[in-house]
């Protein structure tokens, strides 16, 4: 009781959900119940070390639920949003928005914590995933975590 996921030698688990609008859009009746897992996830999960990574090209209410939006500690919008979709993802507690360059790996960036008043600029890392191997490495460390947990 009150320790959390470190305290107790326990890695934290990332969940990465891409196009999560698209997925919504499938089938309504497996949304619902996708969204009602991801709040659990969200509500409880960060005492346990469980970590959502949530992402979308279409920032909508219908998207992402307010319920699940709100309890997101970091939110990055990148390239050219209309300022209502910046809204949706960086939160309303701002009138105006930082002049900054958006586009490609560019954009605004609202962490909860910080006591920022606004969004702030944000450019994300080039990741070349050719020069890393990805797939060598991504099945390197799913063997690793399967050897680990037998």
């Amino acid at each position: 009781m009150g320790e959390n996921f470190q305290y107790y030698n326990l890695q934290p688990i990332v969940i990465f959900f891409d196009e999560v609008a698209a997925f919504n859009e499938e089938d309504k009746k497996v949304a619902k119940e996708a969204d009602s897992y991801l709040k659990q996830l969200l509500f409880k999960g960060r005492q346990a070390g469980i970590f959502l990574i949530l992402s979308t090209q279409k920032p909508t209410a219908e998207a992402i639920p307010t319920a699940i939006r709100d309890q997101m500690g970091l939110r990055i919008a990148l390239g050219q949003l209309s300022k209502p979709g910046y809204k949706m993802t960086l939160g309303d507690d701002w009138d105006e928005l930082p002049s900054v360059e958006t586009g490609t790996g560019k954009g605004l960036i609202m962490m909860d914590g910080m006591n920022w008043n606004v969004p702030r600029a944000y450019t994300s890392p080039l990741l070349n995933l050719e020069s890393i191997r990805f797939q060598d490495t991504l099945s390197k460390l799913l063997e690793e975590g399967k050897q680990k947990f037998q």
